[in-house]
C-alpha cells in the first residue's frame, strides 16, 4: 500500500503546482471559468478560513520556512515559540483535518514538496507531532528534526543569496510560484509579514492560559457588541446565529481558547471592514 503524505507544507506546495495547471489549461482553451467551480487554490484558502487547524499549521510553516536569525538563541527561541501553538492541538484531529483538505482538493494527486523544502517540511511536521501527540516516544527523531530547523534558521543569507531567493520568488512567467503569488498576494502578505493586528494574536497564541482566556473573554465580548451592531444597522438575521453561537461559549479553558481566539479575531475583523 503506498503511503498518503499528510504533511501540511508538502500538501500545501502541491495545490500550489495544480493551481498554476488549472489556471494555464483555462488560458490556453480560451474559456471562461465555469460557473461554480472554483481554482483549486481559492478552495485552500477557504478552507485555510475556516479550519483553525489548518491555519496554525500555516502560520508554524510559514514561520519556520522564511525565519531566520543569526543568534541561535534567538533562533531556538523562535522555533519554542512557534510550537506552543501546536502543544494545545490533537494531533489525530490535525491529520484529519490534512486528510479532508487532501481529499477535497487533491483527491489522487502525488503530493510532494518542493525540493528546496522538503526535508523541512518533513521536520516541522515531525516536531508538531512531537508537541501534539500525547504518545510520541521517538525522542531521537524529535531531536534531528529540532536540529534541522535550528540550522535553517541560521542559513547563511549573504547578499548573493538574498538576490537569489528574491529571484526564487518572482521567476519567469506561468512558473507555479509566479502564479500562486500573484493570485494569492494579499493572502501571502498577510501571513508572510504580518500586519499589526496579527502579531498581536500571535504574541497572545504564544502567551500562557490565563493571559489567553482573558483575552478570549474580552474578544468574545467584542465579538457580540460587532455582531449587535451589524444586526441593527444592516438588519442582516443571519448574523443572530453567530450571535447564539458566541453566548453558547460558557466555559472558556486551555483546550479551547486558541480556537476561540482565532475565530473571533476573523469574525470581527469581517465584521470591521463591512
Amino acid at each position: 500500500m503506498k503511503k498518503i503524505s499528510l504533511n501540511f507544507g508538502a500538501l500545501k506546495d502541491t495545490i500550489y503546482k495544480l493551481s498554476c495547471k488549472e489556471i494555464v489549461s483555462e488560458s490556453n482553451n480560451n474559456s471562461t471559468k465555469t460557473p461554480g467551480k472554483e481554482n483549486s487554490l481559492t478552495k485552500f484558502i477557504k478552507k485555510l478560513k475556516q479550519e483553525p487547524l489548518l491555519k496554525v499549521q500555516y502560520m508554524i510553516f510559514e514561520n519556520l520556512t522564511k525565519g531566520h536569525f543569526e543568534n541561535e538563541r534567538l533562533a531556538e527561541r523562535y522555533i519554542n515559540e512557534n510550537l506552543s501553538l501546536a502543544e494545545k492541538l490533537d494531533w489525530n484531529k490535525l491529520l484529519e483535518a490534512n486528510k479532508i483538505l487532501r481529499k477535497e482538493i487533491l483527491d489522487e494527486h502525488f503530493v510532494q514538496g518542493s525540493a528546496e523544502f522538503g526535508e523541512l517540511y518533513e521536520s516541522i511536521h515531525n516536531l508538531i507531532e512531537s508537541r501534539s501527540n500525547l504518545g510520541y516516544s521517538d525522542i531521537n527523531k524529535s531531536h534531528e528534526s529540532y536540529e534541522d530547523i535550528l540550522s535553517h534558521l541560521q542559513r547563511e543569507v549573504t547578499e548573493k543569496s538574498r538576490t537569489e531567493e528574491e529571484a526564487y520568488d518572482m521567476p519567469k512567467f506561468l512558473s507555479w510560484r509566479y502564479v500562486n503569488e500573484h493570485a494569492v498576494s494579499n493572502f501571502n502578505k498577510r501571513y508572510r509579514h504580518l500586519s499589526e493586528s496579527d502579531k498581536k494574536i500571535f504574541k497572545i497564541l504564544v502567551s500562557s492560559d490565563e493571559v489567553k482566556i482573558k483575552y478570549a473573554e474580552d474578544l468574545k465580548n467584542e465579538s457580540i457588541s460587532l455582531v449587535d451592531k451589524a444586526i441593527m444597522q444592516e438588519g442582516e438575521d443571519f448574523l443572530e446565529n453567530f450571535k447564539s453561537k458566541l453566548e453558547s461559549i460558557e466555559d472558556i479553558n486551555s483546550e479551547n481558547v486558541d480556537e476561540i481566539i482565532i475565530n473571533c479575531s476573523e469574525l470581527n475583523e469581517n465584521l470591521v471592514k463591512k
